[in-house]
């Protein structure tokens, strides 16, 4: 049982190095690739949905585009070379933004109309079987600079731990040893042991709630740079804590994650992504995958008016023997329930607005550091390819052997690992949440998510997590 305590400790480190190390980012100027957006001086033009930023181009209503040398802008004095006729004032006129845009085929002039809608946005995730990461946690398809911090309570988890035919197997091949030191073999019960199988199996070191379900805490935090509008390097780990007496609390095995965008017109975008977890120490009992593994997979990202569609898929390819094959996929829709004005102005900084460099208030003067609120729903789906059976899990070791007492000697035996690891073939979960867009690139995130096909992984979960984008 963990104390309250260690986990505020915990919880408080977390934060603390995503904190710190986006304040380091601040402070030394990394990953800024653009310098902080001015606020326009006439009125915003609100964001079209498809609309694309060309540089040069009118910016707001009644705004013309930049005047060549020897033209007049209106309201200014002439320019006109000497010797010439000066040109008579022309009137506004509102740009032809479809005459303006690039074509699809232009990527960095086509993502930065996307990122207008998309970027502060991303999928909420859930938590999977064995504490492993997915493509999909706190990700878009959009590359971006940013680190995170999540808080997740999972109820009910179910470690996948079956109870096998082992200990009776042990039971009929054991060795009578007698006083005088003889030996020979001999079939026992629980009844010539005095004891039943819970107390021995606990006994040996293998607690019998493994099978039942247990309470997780989950804190998770990771980091993710921009090298440019096309690609991304990222990483995150978790450290769990259970409620189980005999699990120790563990760091999970890390995720290291490359995404490239691959395909993109004026509203979507489709990046590859290549994930690898490696396997770190697992100490008995810990509730971890003993493999590395490779998630290759896409991710995709749509924005169509104020409704943001994204999701992606996976394959768990691990590269070690007695493992488990997955083929993972998500889906998620949120809607801007309100997008504040600099959000939705087509010149503004990578889609977080003026407030996100000119503090509260952005542009327009105004006194709120909220930007924007996003309701969201997510459907995530697993399946097993092949077998979903792994033996002698969790680096539970064979007690060799066991010794007993029983009358006129001693009973000797060899005990296998008595669990055998059965990961559901097919899951589907549900995730209900919002993400509250704020000043400065912050984003807050809080969800609930429960399974559709019933509590095979776990019963429910509380999700919690700040993002800080740069």
């Amino acid at each position: 049982m963990v104390s309250r305590s260690k986990m505020l400790l915990t919880a408080v480190l977390g934060l603390g190095m995503s904190l710190g190390l986006s304040g380091a980012i601040h402070a030394d100027g990394w990953g800024r690739r653009s310098a902080p957006c001015p606020c326009p001086t006439g009125p915003m033009m609100p964001y079209q949905p498809g609309q694309v930023v060309v540089p040069g181009a009118p910016t707001a209503p009644g705004m013309a585009a930049p005047s060549a040398p020897g033209t007049t802008t209106p309201g200014q004095p002439s320019t006109a070379a000497p010797g010439t006729t000066p040109t008579t004032p022309t009137t506004p006129t509102t740009p032809d933004a479809t005459a303006a845009a690039p074509t699809t085929g232009d990527l960095s002039a086509g993502l930065e109309g996307t990122t207008g809608i998309g970027q502060s946005v991303s999928m909420a995730g859930r938590v999977d079987q064995n504490n492993r990461f997915n493509l999909f946690d706190t990700q878009s398809a959009v590359p971006r600079s940013q680190v995170w911090f999540s808080y997740q309570r999972v109820g009910g988890y179910k470690t996948g731990l079956t109870p096998n035919n082992s200990v009776s197997q042990a039971l009929s091949n054991g060795t009578f040893v007698d006083s005088l030191g003889s030996s020979s073999p001999t079939s026992f019960t629980f009844a010539d042991l005095g004891t039943d199988l819970n107390t021995f199996l606990t006994r040996n070191g293998f607690n019998p709630q493994f099978i039942e379900r247990t309470r997780n805490t989950v804190y998770r935090f990771g980091a993710e740079y921009a090298f440019s509008e096309k690609c991304s390097v990222s990483f995150q780990t978790q450290y769990y804590t259970t409620d189980l007496d005999g699990a120790p609390d563990a760091w999970s095995n890390p995720q290291f994650l490359f995404k490239k965008v691959v395909c993109q017109s004026n509203d979507s975008v489709v990046s590859a992504v290549l994930g690898f977890q490696p396997e770190t120490s697992v100490r008995r009992g810990e509730f971890s995958d003993q493999a590395n593994a490779l998630y290759p997979g896409m991710l995709f990202l749509s924005a169509s008016g104020n409704s943001v569609f994204q999701g992606g898929f996976q394959f768990r390819v691990p590269l070690e023997g007695n493992n488990v094959y997955t083929f993972d996929y998500a889906l998620s829709w949120g809607y801007w329930l309100y997008r504040a004005p600099s959000m939705t102005y087509a010149g503004s900084n990578g889609g977080y607005g003026c407030g996100c460099n000119s503090g509260c208030g952005g542009c327009g003067g105004g006194k709120s550091c909220l930007l924007g609120i996003v309701p969201q729903i997510e459907l995530y789906g697993k399946h097993v390819i092949g077998d979903s059976t792994i033996t002698d899990p969790f680096n539970f070791p064979e007690v060799t052997p066991t010794s007993t007492p029983v009358a006129g000697g001693t009973a000797l035996i060899n005990l296998p690992v008595p669990f055998t690891y059965e990961e559901p073939r097919t899951v589907y979960d549900l995730t209900l949440g919002a993400q509250v867009i704020l000043s400065h690139g912050v984003a807050l995130v809080g969800g609930y998510s429960f399974p559709l096909t019933g509590g095979s992984v776990r019963r429910d979960e509380w999700i919690f997590t700040v993002r800080i984008g740069f």
